[in-house]
């Protein structure tokens, strides 16, 4: 059994994890898509605008169900974590759509770069969640 979470699995936590961040992309990436073209705002403050609000979506669903543990409860220190990793996550993103966008410059290209920068960092947020935020104390 591995320590980062009492009672699960590497893998009962990376399907729980899959699951819960396919939610968290959409919401993400829905947000940074409604600001790009509803609003108006560049790409890159879109994409930022994005994994902010997308870092509170995290933060909520991984606290109470993907990394629960029995006395789920708020946590400070888990959530200046997340908050942590969504900067960390902003500039890895922000960087992957600047290059992204500087090769792919076409306005057709703004959802596909939104998602493939997104893509980038699952894995990086995925591990440091498991290993780092929600590890057991």
């Amino acid at each position: 059994m591995d320590s980062a979470s009492p009672g699960k699995s590497l893998s009962t936590d990376g399907f729980r994890y899959t699951l819960a961040s396919g939610l968290i992309a959409l919401i993400d990436v829905g947000a940074a898509w409604t600001c790009y073209e509803l609003i108006g705002l560049p790409l890159a403050a879109s994409a930022a605008i994005g994994v902010l609000i997308g870092g509170v979506a995290a933060y909520l669903v991984h606290e109470f169900w993907t990394f629960r543990r029995a006395h789920a409860a708020f946590s400070a220190r888990r959530l200046a974590g997340v908050f942590g990793l969504v900067i960390l996550t902003l500039v890895l993103r922000a960087m992957a759509v600047a290059l992204l966008e500087a090769v792919f410059p076409e306005d057709w290209a703004a959802l596909p770069i939104l998602t493939v920068a997104l893509g980038m960092t699952f894995t990086v947020n995925f591990l440091i969640n498991r290993r780092v935020i929600f590890r057991n104390p």
